[in-house]
Parts: structure tokens; C-alpha cells; sequence
């Protein structure tokens, strides 16, 4: 058997993922027919995510990958795709998509150590997870709003003056 350092860089890598990023590519370079479909069926795709996720494990557990159950994986992006589609498309003048992306693994993560063992209601469910959505909206927004727009500007300008006089 590997050692165990070994299996964990090798959970960690790409490879235990590389389905849901092959997936992402196939749905991008056949965009058109894809989100069509997914647009137009939001309802039954959201449905059968649904139905799938209240099927006992004994049954799916099957379809386990290294870290999730490719399935279910494969069901949850379609239901977003579908959702987030199904309410047309849209442009925003400032994109803070990956910058949410980049925060919230790190206020889960700071959440989970520090809080998620002490928590026994469901207010205190509710309250954390405000906190965490929140924590992750703020982050971003910060990210986007101070470091993109103000500190990167000016030193992407320095950056090309400097570049330019050489």
C-alpha cells in the first residue's frame, strides 16, 4: 500500500477532479445546445437532482468517487447551470463571481474549525451561515473593490511605465 502522504497529495490533486473540469469544458465548447437544453428543461433537471439526493446511499454510493459521488457532481451543476440560466443572461459592470470563489473555501474552513462543533440549533445553523455568506460576500467584495481596482491599477500602470522606458 502508498503511504499515506502519498493518497492525500493525490486527493488534493486534479485528478479526483478532472471529470467536473473535463465537464465544465464540454459544456463550454458546446454551449449553445447545452444551455439550451438545460434552459429548457430547468424544472425536471432541478426535480431529478432532487429525487437523487433523497435516494439512500446503499443505492447511489455505487457512483462514489474519491471525494463525492460523481452522479450527484454531475446533477448539482446542471441544476445550476439550468437555474442560473433559466433567469436569462446577464452582464455586471464589476464581476466579483471568482473573487467569492477565492474567499469562501477560507471563511468555511476558519467556520468549521472555529465553530462548526459547538453548533445545536437550528438558529445557530442559520446564524453561521449568514456569517459565512456574508464573511464571503464582504471578502470579495474588498478583494474586487480595493485590491483589483485601486492598489492593482496602479501598480499594473507602474508596472507598464517601467516597461516602457526600458
Amino acid at each position: 500500500m502508498y503511504p499515506e502522504i502519498l493518497y492525500k497529495l493525490l486527493i488534493v490533486s486534479i485528478i479526483p477532479f478532472l471529470y467536473i473540469f473535463l465537464f465544465g469544458m464540454m459544456t463550454y465548447y458546446f454551449r449553445d445546445s447545452i444551455v439550451t437544453f438545460l434552459e429548457e428543461h430547468t424544472g425536471v433537471i432541478v426535480l431529478i437532482y432532487f429525487v437523487w439526493s433523497f435516494i439512500p446511499e446503499k443505492w447511489t454510493g455505487v457512483f462514489q468517487g474519491p471525494r463525492y459521488n460523481i452522479v450527484t457532481t454531475l446533477l448539482l451543476i446542471c441544476a445550476v447551470f439550468a437555474i442560473g440560466y433559466h433567469f436569462g443572461r446577464h452582464r455586471f459592470k464589476i464581476d466579483y463571481s471568482y473573487a467569492f470563489y477565492l474567499y469562501h473555501m477560507v471563511v468555511i474552513n476558519v467556520i468549521r474549525h472555529m465553530w462548526i462543533e459547538n453548533i445545536t440549533t437550528a438558529t445557530e445553523f442559520i446564524i453561521v451561515f449568514l456569517v459565512a455568506v456574508l464573511s464571503t460576500v464582504f471578502l470579495g467584495w474588498l478583494s474586487v473593490s480595493l485590491v483589483d481596482k485601486k492598489i492593482g491599477a496602479k501598480w499594473q500602470k507602474g508596472l507598464l511605465l517601467r516597461f516602457c522606458k526600458e
